[in-house]
């Protein structure tokens, strides 16, 4: 698959905002300010991510519709910056710790976009009618270009709002090219999952990138909501100890509670609730799991995660399929380009002959993208 057209999937994966298109944003969906039932927000703070949270958004554009998944995956330090690191499928994610500012995203290795100084997407805390600017450099190494650019941002309103992972207030933050003045992003930030439940993005436009490909000055809108949030789960306690003797002089009291190690494996449960096994080993979970690809299209570029972790790419006729055992707790990831000037194409992750996520793309060398993690 060239570079340039994987650069086409940029704004399906990432959550940075960049403001591509001087348009204004379209018609929004149905939001509501909290009720006089509601207790307001007032502000919120700078939440503290963990190593193993993860989201799951829908989204829909003029292109096309699905889900896509992206995980916390580890912590790391990059041109001195202390980062978070985001992974949905292969692109990686790297967010500034001190306030969750886009520094950087990798594709396949390769760094693919990055800010400089990183951009400020939220300025902590939220508050209603607080505005900051940001102004930095955006470099496309793959592409030998960059960028000078400032957002203005206010937090605008707070607001209820309803997406499929349920009823959540948020803050609306409202992003402008300060040169323009022109609206190029809208997202719906809730302090109980720690990131957006809802973002419109302005894509393309005026010969921008983000997908548009200068077909139409006006570009197009891309909604994204969330579907789930699995928060990491805390660091499993050892089994309560036995009884102490009488004699003791005080009872032994278990340790508290803690957030979980920068580890993305999920935490174990006590020993008593694992069954037993020949030599004292526990058995290793693993699933069926198929990657499915269809359509109308008569051929397709296919990028997957294999059962080691590893990316393989493969072009050929559809439909294609391949099946294989995954480990529970392993990231799952399918994307299709079609290859050809018309038709559509579709993907679909199966675990066990359930379909656990699906998308569809039509058009000319448009991408369906499917990524699941695989519960234990």
């Amino acid at each position: 698959m060239s570079t340039r057209l994987w650069l086409l999937m940029t704004g399906l994966v990432t959550l940075c905002l960049w403001p591509v298109g001087d348009s204004l944003i379209g018609a929004q969906p149905a939001a509501t300010s909290p009720g006089s039932g509601a207790s307001p927000l007032g502000h919120a703070d700078r939440p503290l991510w963990q190593v193993g949270d993860q989201w799951t958004y829908r989204w829909e554009s003029p292109r096309g519709k699905g889900t896509f998944t992206w995980v916390v995956e580890r912590e790391e330090v990059v041109d001195g910056v202390d980062d978070y690191v985001t992974v949905s499928g292969p692109r990686e994610t790297y967010w500034r710790k001190s306030d969750l500012g886009f520094h950087r995203t990798t594709l396949q290795g390769k760094v693919e976009e990055q800010a400089r100084p990183p951009l400020l997407s939220y300025s902590w805390p939220l508050t209603p009618g607080k505005r900051w600017e940001s102004s930095y450099t955006r470099e496309r190494p793959l592409e030998g270009q960059s960028d000078e650019l400032t957002i203005a941002v206010i937090v605008e309103r707070e607001e209820t709002v309803t997406v499929p992972a349920g009823t959540f207030p948020t803050f609306k933050l409202v992003y402008r090219n300060k040169r323009t003045r022109l609206v190029v992003g809208e997202w719906w930030y809730a302090p109980a999952v720690k990131s957006f439940v809802r973002q419109q993005i302005r894509r393309g436009g005026g010969g921008g990138r983000g997908g548009g490909g200068g077909r139409s000055s006006a570009g197009y809108v891309e909604l994204r909501e969330l579907v789930a949030f699995k928060p990491a789960g805390p660091v499993a306690t050892p089994a309560a100890p036995p009884p102490m003797p009488p004699a003791s002089p005080s009872p032994m009291v278990p340790a508290p509670l803690s957030p979980a190690a920068a580890s993305p494996s999920p935490p174990a449960p006590p020993a008593a609730a694992a069954p037993a096994q020949p030599g004292g080993a526990r058995a290793e979970v693993t699933n069926k799991v198929t990657y499915r690809v269809t359509g109308t299209a008569h051929e397709a570029s296919v990028t997957y995660r294999n059962n080691m972790g590893g990316t393989q790419q493969t072009v050929g006729r559809i439909p294609w399929e391949i099946t294989f055992d995954s480990r529970a707790g392993n990231f799952l990831y399918v994307s299709a380009q079609n290859q050809g000037a018309s038709g559509s194409v579709s993907c679909d992750i199966l675990v066990d002959g359930e379909v656990k996520t699906t998308a569809t793309s039509t058009g000319a060398y448009v991408i369906a993208e499917c990524s699941e993690a695989n519960e234990p």
